[in-house]
């Protein structure tokens, strides 16, 4: 639930059509592919835009939305309310609204903002709304920063002008990656997080993941592998990534296989042992666990059913 406010604004309020906008929205039908390539699973971005002294801006989410939200103030004021609280931001501010969190947002009346927003889905999103929490937000940046920042949004806005084929998503997706790096870890501006040290953890994890998908690997074995109980590395993976590193480690093998299955002619059987199965049935349950398909309908572009929820 929202907290208590005041009347947003006196005038007129719209969630878009401000003069010199620019903003795309990528098609539902392509998000999928998107979240099951290797190249974007981590970070899909799925809406980008940049509103220029939007008098009148706002937008209200009673559910949240389906994806992570990023705002760049680049100029001017405005606010954004959540559950956790209200924030003013100005310039040279951000915010990163997790996906699922009750929202509404806007400009300020007398100095509406200019802002440069994306929407995006994956892992890193996960991990990013951890070390960016609204309880601490808003987030400034550093000149230098800002200006980076501000570069790689005009280049996402350059390459989604393009079109919406798979390697333009690509491209772009890559770019608001670059964007989120920026402001999260290479912002002198941003202030030390409160556990740095147990996201270093993580990282190691994951590295270590990655690198031995096609091994026989359990929690225990990547725990020992950082340097701590499986217990304690599960504590951390819920806490910076959203859920435990089985499960991350499942879906890590179940992307994999799709790039697999997409570049290769190889058997469905070897398939499973490149990415750590040597039961090819159990390999399957699981790809149809995590994707709503099983790995031939995924190859032959079969529609999928319900899966798991990431």
């Amino acid at each position: 639930m929202l907290p208590a406010m005041d009347r947003p604004g006196s005038g007129p309020r719209k969630p878009h059509g401000f003069s010199g906008e620019i903003y795309q929205i990528v098609p539902h039908r392509v998000r999928g592919d998107l979240r099951s390539r290797p190249l974007t699973h981590e970070l899909a971005l799925t809406d980008i835009g940049r509103y220029p002294r939007a008098y009148g801006h706002f937008y209200r989410r009673r559910n949240g939305a389906e994806e992570h939200i990023l705002i760049v103030c680049d100029a001017g004021s405005g606010f954004c309310r959540t559950p956790a609280g209200s924030l003013l931001l100005g310039p040279r501010q951000f915010v990163l609204i997790p996906a699922g969190t009750p929202h509404e947002y806007g400009a300020d009346d007398d100095d509406p903002w200019t802002i440069s927003w994306c929407h995006f889905t994956g892992v890193s999103g996960d991990i990013l709304a951890q070390r960016l929490p609204l309880t601490r937000a808003p987030f400034s940046t550093a000149p230098l920063t800002e200006s980076e920042a501000h570069g790689l949004f005009e280049l996402a806005f350059d390459v989604m002008k393009r079109g919406f084929s798979l390697e333009h998503l690509t491209v772009a997706s890559a770019l608001i990656r670059a964007v989120l790096t920026v402001l999260a870890f290479d912002n002198p501006a941003l202030e030390a997080g409160a556990d740095r040290h147990g996201n270093r953890y993580v990282e190691a994890a994951v590295e270590y993941i990655n690198r031995n998908l096609d091994k026989p690997m359990s929690v225990d074995t990547i725990a020992a592998a950082v340097g701590l109980s499986a217990s304690r590395l599960t504590q951390l993976f819920r806490r910076h990534v959203g859920y435990p590193p089985k499960r991350y480690l499942r879906r890590e093998r179940v992307l994999r296989a799709c790039h697999y299955l997409d570049a290769t002619d190889a058997p469905i059987s070897q398939v499973a042992e490149l990415v750590g199965y040597a039961d090819p049935l159990h390999f399957s349950r699981v790809f149809r666990r995590v994707l709503g398909r099983s790995p031939r309908q995924y190859r032959t572009r079969e529609p999928a059913s319900s899966a798991e929820q990431h």
